[in-house]
């Protein structure tokens, strides 16, 4: 039996399939087309050879708290964090694109572009965890204020390394590209400093996921 679904539209309400090709989770339903995965600073690993650091800030005013990655300019020129989380079992396991929301709490002492680099790998059952990752990404993004969030364009698409499979553990490795020329944030700590809050992650539905 095939349920419906009501939906409010201008011209009144609306019923759509619950299953069936036209369905929610049918090829021609709501069960298709692109989803966000939402990443926070504060789920992220620093890595233990050339780590960024990871800290929590309380703005005086509202009391609004963040969790942050703080990446420098200094040295090491480029510096790490880690992130894994098995994707949904809709996923098409294809190619994903990265939005990356950060800051500048102090202000640069010169330059106004940040460089975001993503990398990542599929780990499946019995399979290698230190496995290399795939071809890394990038994005910039400017900066204009302190103290205000900016959310960087999308990357293009990234290619996870290694066979992709359901349940898969996806590895993540985020840096910034600081010793790109594209990346002109400089000062001396906390002057040439950016706070990373987080990434949104869109992926692509196309698969109908099983019982266990």
């Amino acid at each position: 039996m095939v349920g419906t679904l009501k939906i409010k539209t201008p011209s009144g309400w609306d019923e759509i399939p619950t299953s069936g090709p036209q369905g929610l989770t049918g090829p021609g339903g709501g069960g298709s087309g692109y989803d966000v995965m939402d990443i926070p600073a504060g789920a992220m690993i620093i890595n233990a050879t050339a780590g960024a650091t990871i800290s929590r800030f309380e703005f005086p005013t509202n009391k609004e708290n963040v969790d942050y990655i703080n990446f420098t300019k200094g040295s090491p020129t480029e510096t790490f964090v880690d992130f894994n989380v098995v994707m949904p079992e809709t996923w098409d396991r294809s190619t994903i694109k990265v939005k990356f929301y950060w800051l500048c709490h102090t202000a640069p002492s010169s330059g106004t572009n940040v460089q975001w680099k993503i990398k990542a790998v599929s780990v499946a059952d019995a399979g290698l965890i230190d496995a290399a990752y795939g071809t890394a990404q990038t994005v910039q993004d400017t900066y204009a204020a302190v103290d205000t969030l900016y959310i960087s364009s999308a990357t293009p698409a990234l290619t996870v390394g290694g066979t992709i499979g359901v349940d898969n553990k996806i590895n993540f490795k985020i840096s910034r590209d600081a010793a790109n020329a594209n990346d002109n944030i400089t000062g001396t700590s906390p002057a040439g400093d950016v706070w990373l809050l987080g990434i949104l992650i869109q992926y692509n539905n196309d698969q109908t996921p099983s019982g266990w």
